[in-house]
C-alpha cells in the first residue's frame, strides 16, 4: 500500500487506489485470519510505518455474506466500525468510505440458508435486497460507495455468477435483477 501510494504521488494523485481488498469470508482455521481481526491489525501495521493514506486511497473489500444472509445488521458496517476514525483516505459520504469491489451471492450458500426456496431465485432475491439495503446513505448503506459483482459468468467452483458456466447464454434470475438495478443501467 505504501509503494502504490509512493507511485501515485509521483504521478499526481491522478487516479483512486482500491486497498487493500479484504474478505468476509467465513472460513476458519489456523491460516486465516478473520477479516475484522486482519484489519485491525493491517491498521497497527500501517501506522508504525507512518503510512496515512490520500484522498484518493479508498479501503476496498470483498462482500458475500451481507448479500447472502440478507442481513440489515451487516459486517460492512462492522469493518466501517474498525476503520473509524483510523482509516481517513477517499471519503463520500458519512466516513469511513468503503468499495465494496467484489461480491455475489453463491448458490451453495443459497441451498444452505433458505432450503425451502428455488436457489436460482433465491440468490436474485439476495442481490435485489442487499442493493436496497446497500445503495441507502444510512443504516447498511451507510459509507458504501461501490457494491459490485464478482462475475457475469459464473465458476463453476465458486458460483455467484449471474450466467451459468461460459459458453452457456443461460440468464439465471440474478441477471434481470442486476440489470434492473438504477446505477446499472
Amino acid at each position: 500500500m505504501a509503494t502504490a501510494q509512493a507511485v501515485a504521488c509521483r504521478h499526481g494523485d491522478s487516479t483512486l487506489l482500491l486497498a487493500p481488498s479484504t474478505a468476509d469470508s467465513e472460513i476458519l482455521g489456523r491460516n486465516v485470519t478473520p477479516h475484522l481481526e486482519f484489519s485491525a491489525a493491517l491498521l497497527d501495521a500501517l501506522d508504525v510505518i507512518g503510512y496515512r493514506p490520500g484522498s484518493q486511497q479508498a479501503w476496498a473489500h470483498h462482500n458475500y455474506t451481507d448479500l447472502e444472509r440478507r442481513s440489515a445488521d451487516t459486517d460492512t458496517q462492522r469493518l466501517r466500525d474498525v476503520l473509524r476514525e483510523r482509516w481517513t483516505g477517499f471519503v463520500e459520504g458519512e466516513p469511513p468510505t468503503v468499495f465494496l469491489t467484489e461480491g455475489g451471492v453463491r448458490l451453495s450458500k443459497m441451498r444452505a440458508y433458505y432450503p425451502a426456496e428455488d436457489p436460482l431465485a433465491a440468490q436474485a432475491r439476495s442481490i435485489a435486497e442487499g442493493w436496497e439495503r446497500h445503495v441507502r446513505d444510512d443504516g447498511p448503506g451507510a459509507g458504501v460507495a461501490m457494491l459490485a459483482q464478482y462475475q457475469t459468468y459464473t465458476d463453476p467452483n465458486f458460483d455467484a455468477g449471474l450466467l451459468d458456466p461460459w459458453p452457456s447464454t443461460r440468464r439465471r434470475p440474478a441477471y434481470d435483477v442486476w440489470a434492473s438495478l438504477p446505477s446499472n443501467s
